[in-house]
């Protein structure tokens, strides 16, 4: 791996992280337990249905450009018309699922103004991400990551400072932000990329299907960490759900090495995954022996801090401790399943990895359901690991028995 790249994605993506986490302490000490419990709703179905922009076209541009397929302006073009094509029915589908899933006693019309925000504001931010990944330019790889949630916690700041700080300021705050940052990449987009004929010619179909699994494998990926925070919140209470956010985002923010290592690599793995060297062999061992290190030592890690939590967010939070420490295994659950697909992505399984983050997103619900009603928010827990080993469990099998299938 190159370290200086790794360096670079890392040190990035724990800058977004920090900076994210410093807007959940603003927020969840101004909003208190049950509004930021409606909030983490919101933004969760906000950030889920943009993970559906342009049905994938984000990492079929980074493959294209990294295998050769297409010149940068061409994919490019590409990406960011499928991306605006896809929006306004996203956008509809955004507020719906905000109404229907919020519950009454909080204020919903502020509720699906943030998860447009949020939504528009992670569309920007994943299109302007794509666009240096395909190209290895990690600096500003990191700036894209970035500048979205820089822009927000100054804003947030600046609101606090005012004393106006409240949900439905704060939903208007985020939605023109969200606005505002998709305007500018997608006009930057069409104004810089390719203006010739064949730049916005579709992609192949098989490219298009391979699309659709990315697209479907990142969204069900985001049910795992957001369908019980859904749950929670209409089983339980709101008051549980914010309790619940601020131990999972310790998680989040402790897996952050072993993400940045997955996107630092894409563009690798690809070429890897279109070669049969004993070096490329040797190694995806290597990436995998590292993995599983990294992983258990974050769960540890993940342990040690959830005492601060309380200190960081308020005593209010301290319920979060006990389910922080539930929790602390979800690095080493996430990074097995993060390594299993993205060998699947980059080898030629995409349309099985996105099947199977399908299943696994609806087995993710059903279980959650049928948990958090009989032991409530430890089921949600326990729905995490059911769900992380099962998917990296049977796609493993799956990919095994094709390879056999295929050398017969």
């Amino acid at each position: 791996m190159n370290l200086t790249g790794y360096s670079v994605v890392t040190v990035a993506l724990g800058l977004r992280s920090l900076l994210l986490s410093g807007l959940m302490v603003l927020l969840a000490r101004s909003f208190g337990n049950s509004l930021y419990g409606g909030y983490a709703t919101a933004a969760s179905i906000g950030g889920f249905l943009s993970t559906f922009s342009g049905l994938g076209a984000g990492p079929l541009h980074v493959r294209e450009v990294a295998l050769g397929e297409h010149v940068f302006k061409v994919s490019f073009d590409r990406m960011v018309r499928r991306t605006i094509r896809t929006t306004p029915i996203l956008l509809a589908l955004t507020a719906l699922l905000t109404w229907i899933l919020i519950p009454g006693t909080l204020p919903v019309g502020s509720l699906c103004l943030l998860a447009l925000g949020e939504h528009l504001s992670a569309v920007a931010s994943d299109t302007w991400m794509r666009s240096m990944q395909s190209r290895e330019r990690f600096p500003g790889m990191g700036i894209a990551v970035c500048a979205i949630p820089l822009a927000k916690i100054l804003l947030g700041g600046a609101i606090l400072w005012s004393g106006r700080l409240s949900l439905e300021a704060w939903a208007w705050a985020s939605f023109w932000t969200g606005g505002c940052a998709f305007a500018v990449v997608c006009l930057f987009g069409l104004a810089t990329s390719a203006s010739t004929d064949h730049a916005t010619v579709g992609s192949e179909p098989a490219n298009s299907f391979g699309a659709i699994g990315f697209a479907i494998a990142s969204a069900s990926s985001r049910v795992h960490g957001d369908a019980d925070k859904v749950v929670l919140t209409r089983l339980a209470s709101p008051t549980i759900t914010g309790q619940y956010t601020i131990a999972y985002r310790l998680t989040d923010v402790l897996t952050l090495p072993i993400v940045a290592g997955a996107e630092r690599l894409l563009p690798k793995l690809f070429k890897i995954g279109a070669e049969t060297s004993a070096e490329s062999r040797t190694y995806l061992i290597k990436m995998t022996v590292a993995g599983v290190v990294l992983g258990t030592t974050l769960s540890a890690a993940t342990y040690a801090l959830s005492p601060l939590l309380p200190w960081v967010f308020g005593p209010g939070f301290q319920a979060s401790v006990n389910m922080a420490h539930a929790l602390c295994l979800v690095p080493a659950s996430m990074t097995l399943w993060v390594m299993v697909r993205s060998y699947a992505g980059t080898n030629g399984f995409e349309h099985a990895m996105g099947l199977f983050e399908l299943f696994g997103a609806g087995l993710n619900v059903a279980a959650s359901l049928l948990l958090v009603l009989h032991f409530g928010w430890l089921g949600a827990v326990m729905a995490t690991y059911f769900t992380h080993l099962s998917m990296a469990f049977t796609l493993t099998l799956w990919m095994l028995y094709r390879r056999k299938v295929a050398c017969r």
